[in-house]
């Protein structure tokens, strides 16, 4: 009797995971840590004996030499171009320059102030001319409406981005090539032409038909759902679905794929077309979905693993999904290797790893109840098994209840989203969207209104992070799925001690986090702000936020620093003036808070008060106040425009955004440790503050800046 292996070997695994540590591998050597690569390499060599050694070597031992030569070459090819696509990001900055600019729109976000736009075949023409291969993202301020294939052309001044941001790679920048920044007032910029792709011709279509045919929130969350773009969505709708755990049907994955598939496999075959036929119509059409959707991971993963069944199933063959999702992870990493560092390709094919390895094994741990729901809750649950240190150490929260969620909203989703683009397609031919769409725009009021009606967030788990613990947290779901094949002794044992590593190593790691004072500069258009972290108290002070500002920059500091809660927040007296009411309403559907202190008149305050029964508010203002804040002391000055943080024996300045006449800037001492300095002022504060460091909240190349570094993480030590 022949002896089972331990495990099956895969050549498509085995090739895509020299993909994966030969990129991991460039990055550290890129960003400088050396001996974390040494050891990456090393490791590499460990897998590719231990593997060989688990799956029964003697039985391939004519091919040892073909697969170590094919690991390497994926090892070294795909380090080497990720390596290569790094530096290149890196040295490709313009330094602030001053140009004239010709480019073609190529994403698009319409908000209250103006547009957000995404513009590439940049043509700039200054001290000299340059034909960069990067994009620019273009905040227009004002009266613009750009669409997608537009050619512009602009005067302005291009600030670089770095490919670390937030004290993280920023990969899906860097994947999606995005390097400068550029703040533009809509006269500023020329309509040349508009010359679109069929891609986003397309898209354009079903963007409009949709538009036409539903109404503004429906429409938002349709186009989310269809195209996977969610910049038309409501920033506070969009959290909502997040707190539920099913904003994953706003990425074209392989929900989306596996419906349109099915869709077009049930009408070839009530056609009774032949399969040759049907081979050579489905995966192109899929391809030119995923062509409309921008070509995202997800949707090119499920496009491929959806081409390789339909193979399957012509040939004869058997259709292997770890075979199948491999050959889709070399593809994508070959060409977009910075993929790899994106959260939306961590979790697509984590999660589809996962139920292809988890999935059957749950599903016969439910075989008490109704087949089809145990093999519904094996699919719910092993995707949620794998998303979990993901969500949590990418976004920093995960809900507690979204398998339920997911359970019952998945499949209505499905049913919704087949409907919503049969019936947009229809009501676009003939001009009738409006009633094809009819029945879909309350089917989506519906999932608004269930998304809407509580406050998901409750179920929210936060303030936990695996750090380098998820790799033994994957292994230990490995061992205990049917792709290893052993004792069931053993692999209860084997898996135990590797969750007990991770409960252990993560519990230390969140636990050193958690003791290391530190601080984040969150600088953008619409607010400037420092949070603050000493001994599970957490201050934030703004400087500057106007009425477009949103809670995404303050949900990634907060992020940043492990926190789930602001304990106090202080709002300074800037130049054109807070609407504090309207600020602390935005803080209070991200986070909740105990204290707030600010310059207020006698009417704001009695609002706030009546509004925020719940909360402290101490106001302040004439004369020079000092006001301990716990762990802190923040002093203000006379009129607000400047508070002194105190913490750890450290002293930092943090100014307000400022006006030339501000007298009280020139009566400050010059010892800080740090000046922190919103907007203007910034030569003036070179000349006061010498033996400070000096972080601007706005780009400029003397200083280090929020923009570029991202929100600036510093750790007080």
């Amino acid at each position: 009797m022949r002896k089972e292996r331990t495990i099956n070997f895969r050549p498509a695994l085995f090739i895509a995971t020299g993909c994966i540590l030969g990129i991991t591998d460039a990055f550290y050597l890129a960003s400088g840590a050396i001996a974390t690569a040494i050891v990456i390499a090393v490791c590499s060599l460990i897998i590719v004996a231990s593997v060989f050694f688990l799956v029964g070597a003697k039985d391939i031992v004519k091919k040892f030499f073909v697969y170590t030569v094919l690991f390497s070459f994926a090892f070294i090819s795909c380090g080497l171009n990720f390596y290569c696509l790094y530096t290149d990001y890196e040295n490709a900055d313009l330094n602030g320059g001053t140009f004239i600019a010709v480019c073609r729109v190529d994403e698009v976000k319409n908000y209250d102030g103006g547009q957000r736009l995404v513009v590439s075949d940049l043509k700039l023409k200054g001290n000299r001319e340059i034909a960069s291969g990067y994009k620019a993202l273009l905040s227009v301020f004002g009266d613009s409406d750009y669409d997608l294939g537009d050619k512009l052309t602009f005067k302005g001044t291009f600030y670089d981005r770095g490919a670390f941001y937030n004290a993280n790679y920023s990969a899906s920048y860097v994947a999606d090539k995005i390097k400068y920044t550029v703040l533009l007032n809509a006269e500023a910029v020329t309509l040349l032409s508009s010359e679109p792709t069929l891609f986003e011709k397309s898209n354009m279509y079903l963007r409009d038909g949709l538009k036409e045919g539903l109404d503004k929130d429906e429409f938002s969350v349709a186009y989310a759902l269809i195209c996977g773009n969610s910049l038309f969505m409501d920033e506070d709708l969009l959290t909502n679905f997040r707190n539920t755990g099913i904003a994953h049907i706003f990425a074209v994955s392989g929900l989306h794929i596996g419906f349109l598939s099915a869709v077009l496999n049930f009408v070839f075959d009530k056609l009774k077309t032949r399969r040759i036929i049907k081979f050579l119509a489905i995966p192109p059409t899929l391809f030119f979905y995923s062509g409309i959707c921008g070509f995202t991971a997800s949707s090119v993963r499920a496009a491929i693993m959806a081409t390789v069944m339909l193979f399957a199933t012509i040939t004869g063959r058997k259709y292997d999904g770890l075979s199948s999702v491999s050959i889709a992870a070399i593809i994508v990493l070959a060409i977009f290797p910075s993929q790899l560092f994106c959260v939306g390709f961590q979790l697509s094919f984590g999660i589809v790893l996962g139920i292809i390895v988890l999935a059957k094994r749950i599903s016969r741990l439910l075989r008490f109840l109704p087949r089809k729901l145990a093999d519904s809750l094996g699919v719910v649950f092993s995707a949620q098994l794998v998303s979990i240190p993901i969500m949590l150490q990418t976004f920093g929260s995960f809900s507690c209840i979204s398998v339920l969620i997911n359970l019952l909203f998945v499949p209505f989703v499905g049913v919704v989203y087949v409907f919503i683009l049969v019936a947009n397609l229809i009501g676009s031919v003939f001009g009738i969207t409006r009633i094809t769409l009819f029945i879909p725009n309350y089917a989506l009021k519906v999932i608004i209104a269930a998304v809407n009606s509580f406050d998901f967030s409750i179920f929210k788990i936060v303030g936990i992070a695996f750090g380098l613990f998820m790799i033994t947290y994957f292994m230990a779901l490995f061992v205990l799925s049917d792709k290893v094949n052993a004792k069931k002794f053993i692999k209860i044992s084997l898996s135990s001690v590797l969750f007990s590593v991770t409960v252990a190593g993560s519990v230390l790691f969140d636990y050193c986090v958690t003791q290391i004072p530190k601080y984040c500069v969150i600088g953008s258009d619409t607010i400037n702000a420092v949070c603050l972290y000493e001994k599970n108290e957490t201050t934030l002070v703004v400087s500057y936020a106007n009425d477009d500002f949103r809670t995404n920059r303050l949900e990634t500091a907060m992020r940043s620093l492990n926190v789930s809660k602001i304990n106090n927040v202080v709002i300074l007296n800037n130049s054109e003036g807070i609407d504090v009411q309207r600020f602390i309403s935005k803080i209070y559907s991200l986070t909740r808070f105990d204290t707030v202190y600010c310059f207020a008149d006698d009417e704001t305050a009695n609002m706030l008060r009546l509004t925020f029964r719940n909360n402290k508010f101490v106001f302040v203002g004439g004369g020079d106040v000092l006001t301990e804040t716990g762990n802190y002391n923040i002093g203000f000055n006379s009129d607000g425009y400047m508070a002194k943080i105190e913490y750890e024996e450290k002293e930092i300045a943090v100014f307000g955004k400022l006006e030339d006449n501000t007298r009280p800037i020139k009566e400050l001492p010059d010892d800080y440790d740090g000046v922190i300095i919103a907007w203007d002022y910034l030569s003036v504060m070179k000349t006061l503050y010498k033996k400070s460091e000096i972080i601007s909240f706005t780009r400029n190349v003397n200083y280090k800046d929020a923009e570029r570094g991202g929100n600036l993480l510093s750790y007080l030590r």
